[in-house]
């Protein structure tokens, strides 16, 4: 499985759009072809999102909680240890910089296992 971190705005739209790049994404992710990665920051984020007027009507709430469901089934959780503040334009985002970055440290390190 290929790691992938989605943001909040790629599941909305996935879930939001009946095609295109953000429900190919949800879709992989969900048929295991992706696998996400989840740290605590985003996991939080995903759940403040569950409750904000950003869904329209396409998906019902309990829809929503049985896809982040899945995704939590097929995801890898990432503690991130060390915090890099790559500071991009949004704020608020960096956390997924510095999950991205734990991972591949983390990678590197088993690749120079013996």
């Amino acid at each position: 499985m290929i790691p992938v971190v989605i943001d909040t705005n790629v599941l909305v739209a996935g879930l939001r759009s009946g095609g295109g790049a953000s429900r190919a994404v949800v879709r992989r992710a969900l048929g295991g072809r992706l696998q996400p990665l989840f740290g605590n920051a985003l996991w939080m984020e995903y759940q403040d999102l569950l409750g904000r007027p950003v869904w329209g009507d396409v998906t019902t709430a309990d829809e929503r909680h049985e896809v982040l469901a899945a995704l939590a089934r097929q995801a890898r959780w990432v503690t991130v240890y060390d915090g890099w503040r790559p500071n991009l334009p949004d704020e608020g985002d960096n956390h997924l910089i510095e999950l991205a970055l734990a991972v591949l440290d983390r990678l590197d390190a088993a690749d120079a296992q013996p």
